[in-house]
């Protein structure tokens, strides 16, 4: 499915931001399908693996059952704010090329760490929620980089025996 605000989706494009309650709304809908086996899996490359790292915030994921996540960052204020420094040049040009500058002032007026973070900044109570195997794809040159070792290390952590990491030049 698209995201909030992004290309067919409705509503206003919020940084991620209600991922993980859109991520919730549509396997709970689909699970009144008939056609629904239960059986959910989560993918995303880039944007779509951000949105993907969401769904262990403030959720329920008993309906999870993997996720393979490629070039994505579970921790958006150090991807945007790396060691408290912007990285204005990756960050405002990434959302220029996405057509989404208009994020841009909003996201800058939250430069401290703050609540606003929260549905995109994952922790080790959000951590504390992956149950399912997972393969995370990342490059050592990608900007996500040290973002997707750092949610590698954590989903490790909590399933040691089905997490997977895979980096490529």
């Amino acid at each position: 499915q698209d995201m909030r605000g992004r290309y067919n989706s409705t509503g206003t494009f919020d940084f991620w931001r209600a991922s993980a309650y859109d991520a919730y709304d549509t396997v709970q809908w689909a699970l009144q399908q008939p056609w629904c086996n239960g059986d959910f899996y989560s993918w995303g490359v880039s944007a779509d693996a951000i949105a993907a790292y969401t769904q262990i915030y403030n959720n329920d994921t008993s309906w999870l059952k993997g996720s393979f996540l490629q070039f994505g960052s579970a921790s958006m204020h150090e991807t945007v704010f790396q060691g408290g420094a912007e990285r204005e040049s990756l960050f405002e040009g990434w959302l220029g090329f996405i057509n989404e500058s208009v994020a841009i002032p909003t996201v800058k007026k939250h430069e401290a760490m703050s609540s606003w973070w929260d549905p995109i900044v994952q922790t080790d109570e959000s951590f504390d929620r992956v149950t399912f195997p997972s393969v995370h794809y990342s490059g050592w040159y990608d900007i996500f980089n040290q973002q997707q070792l750092d949610a590698y290390s954590a989903y490790r952590k909590r399933m040691p025996n089905a997490t997977f990491l895979v980096v490529d030049p």
